[in-house]
């Protein structure tokens, strides 16, 4: 279509004399005149005003017509798809994440998008898509890395294969992501912890497409799904008595070099109730340990671990604030007489690390979960029975922590270890 901004107008005139009469607009486009009556002056002079401010916009014409030339709105964007998506709410989210929300993140997602993908004869592998979904498509941090062609040719199939992000609407959609959130991947029911952590993330994905106009509202919101309870109470069976934390702190040092530099980390758990990320980044600038009586630890940060694939450092565990804590808050928390000792023997014969860290290998490397595990299992073998070994009792690390819950159940006998405990569980 050919236009013109050779435009040319004509005062509105009257036509005919009887009170009947009409009123003419004249105007001419590129030379070809034009004319268009109305009934009144009034709608005769909106008209021309309408034409005239069109020239102004320096608005087309088209000659046929004589009519300014509409612009068509453009067409509006298909919604991206739902792996795509995906992957823009990870890098939104990724900077001010803890390296282990990173992580949960990405595995959410994972099982997230598993569901929505259609059977197909060229779909890698559950076991290969799950990794590169896992650990690439939600890892910003691998967007400089080579990836693998395995890796690669799974992400491309991927791409192809996910819907619109709009299949969140879609309520039976919805029910199979939250029953798949709801297994683990063998199958099993996950921890209740597990189904809500993953369900929130589903939350947010789609509270995101609703914040970039791909979703009126949050369709997760709209859905009737009862998160399961998540148990409060310490499992009583758990808890390690007095006399049964000595002989089980006496299995660590027996364990040669390795379990000396151990034991105090295992007593942090179990008399000051530290969790295990926070003993190992505790540092001699945190305790206060007088020659006698009760003494004190100021946590200030914990050091879980992620992966070298989720931190900002590149190294398996990245400082952050205490659990539910806001950054700079510290947690006092007071430490009997036993753990002042153990601290002070440690120190003497291990010293610190060059930042003051008291925990770390005999190469001067922060402790990791696996020897954590390790040594402490060599340790339940060694100092408990054999029923008491298959049972539930002091079953993981963590477990030592429960030792402050353990003695408010106690009989009142043990009132100042019971106070004690109680202020450590308070504080915690």
């Amino acid at each position: 279509m050919s236009v013109s901004y050779d435009v040319k107008f004509w005062d509105t005139r009257r036509i005919g004399d009887t009170s009947k009469g009409r009123w003419r607009v004249r105007w001419a486009v590129d030379g070809r005149e034009r004319a268009k009556s109305f009934s009144t002056k009034e709608l005769a002079d909106g008209f021309l005003t309408g034409l005239k401010e069109a020239a102004r916009g320096r608005q087309p014409f088209d000659p046929d017509t004589g009519l300014p030339v509409t612009a068509k709105e453009p067409a509006a964007a298909p919604p991206p798809s739902l792996y795509q998506h995906a992957r823009a709410y990870t890098d939104m989210k990724w900077t001010g994440l803890a390296a282990t929300s990173r992580r949960s993140i990405a595995e959410a997602l994972a099982t997230i998008i598993m569901v929505t993908f259609t059977p197909d004869p060229g779909r890698p592998g559950d076991s290969l898509l799950s990794r590169a979904l896992f650990g690439w498509a939600f890892n910003p941090a691998t967007a400089d890395r080579a990836v693998p062609p395995a890796i690669s040719a799974a992400l491309e199939w991927a791409e192809a294969a996910s819907p619109p992000v709009t299949v969140l609407a879609d309520p039976a959609i919805l029910r199979s992501i939250l029953n798949a959130c709801a297994r683990t991947a063998s199958g099993q029911p996950a921890a209740a912890t597990t189904q809500r952590r993953k369900r929130s993330v589903l939350h947010n994905l789609a509270g995101y497409a609703v914040e970039q106009g791909h979703l009126t509202v949050n369709p997760v919101s709209q859905l009737k799904w009862k998160a399961p309870a998540v148990a409060e109470a310490v499992d009583r069976r758990v808890v390690i008595s007095p006399a049964q934390a000595r002989g089980l702190l006496a299995a660590v040092r027996a364990q040669g070099a390795r379990g000396q530099r151990m034991e105090a980390f295992y007593a942090c758990l179990y008399y000051a109730a530290l969790r295990p990320s926070e003993a190992v980044a505790l540092t001699e600038a945190d305790c206060s340990l007088p020659d006698a009586g009760w003494g004190r630890i100021d946590l200030a940060v914990s050091e879980p671990r992620a992966g070298r694939s989720w931190t900002d450092t590149g190294t398996t565990r990245q400082a952050k604030s205490l659990k539910h804590r806001p950054d700079g808050d510290i947690r006092p928390v007071p430490i009997p007489p036993v753990l002042v000792n153990l601290l002070r023997l440690h120190i003497k014969e291990h010293g610190t690390a060059p930042d003051g860290r008291l925990f770390r290998t005999a190469r001067g490397r922060p402790l990791q979960d696996s020897a954590i595990s390790a040594v402490w299992q060599a340790a339940r073998a060694g100092a408990l029975t054999t029923a008491q070994h298959a049972s539930p009792l002091g079953r993981r690390p963590y477990d030592l922590r429960h030792y402050a819950d353990g003695w408010v159940m106690r009989p009142a006998a043990v009132v100042g270890l019971a106070g004690a405990a109680a202020l450590m569980l308070s504080s915690a």
